[in-house]
């Protein structure tokens, strides 16, 4: 049992006034962790899928298929630098501002 219920319970019997010992908070704080635990199961809440985790998978395969489309776009474009110097395509070299060098 985490501290976290023991302070719920701790701070919710003091606001109402009520007087327990360290045991007593311990075993209502327990009842209460099983009671979530049991609320989530019976709402299904560990069943229904997160919009956030939906939203996180949709953004990764939309960046893979952009890295995908620069990686066509890259490869077309040193395939075209290679054709025209008549080098081959693995010598082309692209740089971070968009120019290409080559070794023949």
């Amino acid at each position: 049992m985490s501290d976290y219920w023991i302070e719920c319970v701790s701070v919710a019997f003091e606001d109402a006034g009520i007087e327990a010992t360290n045991e007593q908070i311990q075993s209502v704080a327990g009842d209460v962790e099983a009671g979530f635990d049991n609320y989530g199961m019976a709402h299904g809440h560990g069943c229904i899928p997160n919009p956030l985790l939906a939203d996180l998978e949709a953004s990764r395969k939309e960046s893979r298929r952009l890295e995908d489309e620069v990686d066509k776009a890259n490869l077309n474009f040193k395939q075209n630098v290679a054709r025209r110097h008549r080098v081959d395509t693995s010598s082309v070299i692209l740089g971070d501002n968009g120019d290409a060098t080559f070794h023949k």
